[in-house]
């Protein structure tokens, strides 16, 4: 955790904490020592450095409570310098705080650690009001899970949920305080002699969702209408509440949320065939200064790359392509990736490009993939027009066997035809 955190300073940030630590104390130089190596830290460096002696197992409790010392100095840093919506007062509050700062941060590990710290203290205190405040940050742990789409679709069921019945204990405690001082406004009216005042009973209390003037509510609630609509009119809603985004709301990782939206709105042009449009606006998403930490990179990347293919910026895919293919995907879009790659380079008839990533040995693929590669070999002879080879290959996948159990046995048919007709 100590060694995360340091990484995550910024400059002006990590010169603020070393002033605060005093001069030639253990935690400064030994935070100066990861903060130089950017987390890669050699404990013997250490007790080399620090301790003046060598490092053994009889003597590690050394380094050990040094650690324990500077973590509780770098929480206290970060909750000092965090603004929050909640008091500092409240059982909760430190994990909280620090959950929140390690999610802008994308310490993702680090960041679920301290929320569930946080929801253990909130549900053993009953403290409703904080359950949803937690929830909301538990909810952003969720996307940048990598677990499996399954998995993360069950979790977040889970915490609309819980989130559902927080809501609901809530709502029952205040209306009930509500309910005590319209009785004691009730009871002071009898005692002046005010028998027209009626006893109030708010079991029936109604939340009117619909006119609330809370910003936050109504941006939240033009997201999720989008999410329920499609087209235009899903655009519509997610500009409207882009605006809101714009008029100084409070909002936990609002450029966040302002990434979600373009991203949504980009999407919503592409189904609707505005391939143009949508281009334009996953343009202006990776031009922003956050993209780096957005939870969706890897699919908006994606999703632009597709987009790029239907309006035949092959050479522009590519190179987003190749920056998927570094990063952490499921492998089921590492394939897909490859797909588009292959088409890109067959588009752009660039040969060397195909060459590059074709597969050399083809026996360990099942057979719709192996005579998916074969035909891609086809079209590489093709374009490099050298007859003879596409000949050849085109007579290879005639003989794999169960040929006709693929989809492919059409084309081959047209491939044959053309081949014929060169001749």
């Amino acid at each position: 955790m100590v060694y995360e955190i340091l990484t995550k300073f910024t400059s002006e940030e990590f010169d603020s904490f070393l002033e605060g630590t005093g001069a030639g104390t253990n935690s400064r130089k030994i935070s100066s020592m990861i903060r130089k190596r950017n987390g890669e830290i050699d404990k013997d460096e250490i007790f080399r450095r620090i301790f003046k002696k060598k490092r053994h197992p009889q003597n590690d409790y050394l380094l050990r409570n040094e650690l324990s010392i500077l973590k509780k100095k770098l929480e206290s840093f970060v909750l000092e310098n965090t603004p929050t919506d909640v008091p500092a007062f409240v059982e909760y509050y430190k994990p909280y705080v620090m959950a929140q700062w390690c999610i802008k941060r994308v310490l993702i590990a680090e960041s679920e650690k301290y929320i569930k710290e946080a929801l253990e203290i909130a549900k053993k205190k009953n403290a409703w009001h904080g359950l949803l405040n937690i929830n909301r940050v538990l909810f952003h742990t969720t996307q940048y899970s990598k677990s499996s789409y399954h998995y993360k679709l069950e979790l977040l069921q889970s915490i609309a949920e819980d989130h559902l019945n927080y809501l609901r204990e809530y709502i029952t405690a205040e209306v009930r305080y509500a309910e005590f001082i319209k009785a004691g406004a009730y009871k002071l009216s009898a005692n002046l002699r005010k028998t027209n005042l009626p006893f109030a009973n708010l079991s029936s209390f109604e939340v009117q969702l619909e006119k609330t003037k809370n910003k936050v509510a109504q941006f939240y609630h033009l997201k999720s209408l989008a999410y329920s609509h499609s087209g235009l009119q899903a655009v519509e809603l997610l500009q409207k509440a882009l605006l809101l985004l714009d008029d100084e709301i409070e909002i936990f990782l609002k450029e966040e949320e302002r990434l979600a939206c373009m991203s949504a709105m980009a999407m919503e042009y592409s189904m609707a065939g505005d391939y143009k449009q949508a281009a334009s606006i996953f343009e202006k998403i990776l031009a922003h200064p956050d993209f780096g930490n957005f939870t969706a990179r890897n699919a908006l990347l994606f999703n632009y790359c597709t987009t790029l293919l239907k309006i035949k910026e092959y050479k522009k895919a590519i190179k987003y392509l190749d920056e998927l293919d570094n990063l952490d995907v499921e492998p089921i879009v590492k394939e897909r990736i490859y797909t588009m790659k292959c088409n890109c380079y067959i588009f752009l008839e660039d040969v060397k490009g195909i060459k590059k990533i074709l597969p050399g040995n083809l026996q360990s693929f099942e057979l719709a993939v192996r005579v998916y590669y074969r035909v891609l070999y086809l079209i590489y002879y093709i374009i490099k027009e050298d007859y003879d080879l596409a000949e050849r290959e085109l007579a290879n996948i005639k003989q794999v066997r169960n040929l006709e159990e693929t989809e492919y046995l059409i084309l081959i048919k047209l491939f044959d035809k053309y081949l014929l007709a060169l001749n």
